[in-house]
């Protein structure tokens, strides 16, 4: 823990973790954003196109009639599709605000660590090592700490275990 307190509370980790976080959820938001686009694009183009069918299967003859129908369903599925994907890709965007609050939270008890660890509750201690911590790997001489979502080396545990 002495050593973990060490890293995580050094300046250059708490604003790398902010920044790591901070880019990981911006490339989330772009993605979605891109995402609602394209459905929102989709559901035009397949709302045109029922509308189209529906003429067509107004005028059409009773022979026709079925095969615009069963288009017509077909398109109306497509439609109830692409708008489930676009409520969805909303309603993660409506979320990610909570995973903002989420990373400043997390940067606020890194830049004080040891002293908000002195007061944290169990399972406050519990959530932030699981936002810090990937793995911990323990070796007969050595103990490796993952650090998550940060693509860094481990970090090593200063002392030798006893064997």
């Amino acid at each position: 823990m002495e050593r973990l307190f060490e890293v995580v509370g050094s300046q250059d980790f708490v604003e790398g973790t902010y920044g790591t976080l901070h880019r990981l959820l911006q490339d989330h938001v772009v993605l979605l954003k891109t995402q609602q686009h394209a459905l929102a694009e989709r559901l035009g183009e397949v709302s045109a196109r029922s509308g189209k069918l529906a003429d067509e299967w107004v005028n059409a003859t009773s022979a026709v009639r079925e095969v615009l129908g069963q288009r017509l369903n077909a398109a109306s599925e497509e439609l109830r599709r692409h708008e489930e994907g676009l409520r969805a890709a909303r309603a993660q965007l409506r979320n990610i605000e909570s995973r903002q609050c989420d990373i400043e939270w997390v940067t606020r008890a890194l830049a004080n660590f040891s002293s908000v660890w002195q007061v944290m509750s169990p399972a406050n201690r519990g959530r932030l090592m699981r936002a810090l911590i990937d793995r911990i790997v323990v070796k007969k001489t050595k103990v490796d700490i993952h650090l998550a979502h940060l693509d860094e080396e481990p970090v090593p545990e200063q002392t030798e275990a006893e064997p």
